[in-house]
């Protein structure tokens, strides 16, 4: 399968990036990748169809996002036969949301010479609850942070970028 997801196409150059600066109400997604193949690839998470960064394995993403609907979307570059995975999200005012991308490596195969070894990778999306974010968060490194409180409604707080 042809996934052209993982690739800088003009298209995506086309797409108006989320705003940096937000009002005192913004919700943040916390996205997690703790584990899981293809272990050795950096994955790109995109938000709203503009690409925010890359995400290496047991790493996690802090995005700070305007109440409202919301797609995230992590996808690998099409040679590593992952399929995108994406998820609808409704942000409320304020509020934090657990997003977990997990995969799992399934069967293989054998190809004919020159013997190539080929598995199958499952992966999927989902929100987890609070507890257990925090949980894998406190485990790993800060990949990126995206977005930030604008300075003159921080009200004593430190902006993020």
């Amino acid at each position: 399968m042809l996934s052209l997801y993982g690739c800088n196409t003009g298209n995506q150059s086309a797409v108006e990036p989320p705003p940096s600066e937000l009002s005192w109400n913004a919700a943040t997604i916390i996205f997690l990748r703790p584990t899981g193949p293809p272990a050795a690839v950096k994955g790109k998470l995109s938000l709203d169809d503009f690409e925010l960064g890359e995400v290496f394995v047991r790493r996690y993403a802090e995005i700070k996002v305007e109440p409202g609907r919301h797609n995230l979307k992590f996808s690998f570059p099409s040679w590593a036969a992952v399929q995108a995975q994406t998820i609808d999200l409704q942000c409320d005012e304020n509020v934090t949301y657990y997003v977990l991308y997990a995969s799992e490596l399934g069967f293989g195969a054998i190809l004919p010479p020159p013997d190539v070894v080929v598995f199958s990778i499952t992966s999927k999306m989902q929100l987890v609850p609070e507890k257990y974010g925090r949980d894998i968060m406190s485990q790993y490194e800060l990949a990126f942070q995206y977005g930030r409180i604008k300075a003159e409604q921080a009200a004593g707080g430190d902006a993020v970028r």
